[in-house]
């Protein structure tokens, strides 16, 4: 059983209905089409579900960490790592052909 954890990413956040079994096995086969495109790129992706029946998440961008009693403990990034994160990050998702507009996201996964 594991524990709960936050994750810290900059770059999209993507929702997936419960319902769409397809996009979900493909997510736990890891056969989704957005690892390759990730790995291609130079991108990590996070996916999971807040409680039983919520829409599912993706993250995909720049992992800074998975924070929690079996990840990260502590990080520091002062502002000109930060600010290189953003940069390379934008170009990396514009170069993968992914648009939505990026951001700073801290995500629970909780282990329901």
């Amino acid at each position: 059983m594991g524990a709960d954890s936050v994750y810290f990413y900059y770059g999209v956040r993507r929702t997936i209905a419960p319902s769409d079994e397809e996009q979900i096995r493909q997510l736990e086969d890891d056969s989704h089409p957005i690892y390759n495109l990730a790995f291609d790129h130079k991108l990590h992706v996070a996916w999971g579900c807040l409680t039983d029946g919520a829409d599912y998440f993706m993250l995909v961008g720049h992992e800074i960490g998975r924070f929690g009693i079996e990840g990260v403990h502590e990080r520091c990034l002062n502002e000109v790592l930060f600010a290189e994160i953003v940069e390379k990050t934008k170009v990396r998702l514009k170069a993968a052909d992914i648009n939505e507009p990026s951001a700073f996201y801290v995500q629970l996964q909780a282990q329901y």
